[in-house]
C-alpha cells in the first residue's frame, strides 16, 4: 500500500462540536455501497442520509479540545480478528446537564458523528454495531486550583465491519438552530 497523504497532512483528533443519537431515534440508518465500486475508498462513503424518527433531533455535543478521538484497536483470535472502534471525550465542568447526560447513556446505544482534521464527517457505529458507553474516568473535580475538571467519556463498538465510513454533509440531519459549524 503506497503512502497517501494528500498534501502532507495526516491531523489527528476530531473537532471540538460533534453529534450523537440514541439508536432508537433512528428511522433510516445510512448505507455503504454495494454495487461494484470504482476505487477502495468508494466503499467507505455513506450513500444514504441519516433519518430520524419525528420529532427527535441530533444532540450536539462539546468535547474539549485535543481529547475527542476514536482509536481503532485489533480484536479477536487467529481467524477471527476484527476491529473494535473506541470513541472518547472529555467535557468540562459538572454541571447537572452533565451528570443527567452521564445517566442517560448508560446502557444505551448510539450513533455519533464527529469532523475529522480533512473536514470530512464520520459515522461512528451502525444500527449492527451501535456505540455503547464503557467504563471511563468518569467525574474529576481535581484536587489543585489548577487541575481540569470535567468528565471523560468513552463509547465503543462490539464490533466493526472496518474503518467507519464517511457521510457528506448533505446526508447528515443536523439541528436547526446549530447548523454543521464547518
Amino acid at each position: 500500500m503506497p503512502k497517501d497523504l494528500p498534501n502532507g497532512k495526516n491531523m489527528g483528533g476530531f473537532g471540538a462540536k460533534f453529534y450523537m443519537v440514541d439508536i432508537d431515534d433512528v428511522l433510516t440508518f445510512p448505507t455503504l455501497p454495494t454495487d461494484t465500486l470504482a476505487t477502495m475508498d468508494d466503499a467507505l462513503v455513506c450513500q444514504t442520509a441519516l433519518v430520524l424518527k419525528a420529532g427527535k433531533s441530533l444532540s450536539e455535543i462539546y468535547g474539549t479540545p485535543s481529547t475527542v478521538g476514536m482509536t481503532e484497536a485489533d480484536q479477536g483470535e487467529k481467524d477471527g480478528i476484527s476491529q473494535k472502534p473506541i470513541f472518547k471525550f472529555f467535557h468540562p465542568g459538572g454541571t447537572a446537564r452533565v451528570k443527567a447526560f452521564t445517566m442517560f447513556t448508560n446502557n444505551r446505544s448510539f450513533l455519533a458523528i464527529a469532523q475529522d482534521a480533512e473536514m470530512r464527517w464520520v459515522l461512528i457505529g451502525s444500527e449492527q454495531y451501535p456505540l455503547t458507553k464503557s467504563a471511563s474516568d468518569g467525574h474529576n473535580t481535581g484536587e489543585k486550583a489548577e487541575d481540569r475538571k470535567g468528565t471523560s467519556f468513552q463509547f465503543e463498538m462490539d464490533g466493526s465491519h472496518g474503518p467507519n465510513p464517511i457521510i457528506a454533509e448533505a446526508l447528515i440531519p443536523f439541528p436547526e438552530s446549530s447548523g454543521s459549524g464547518s
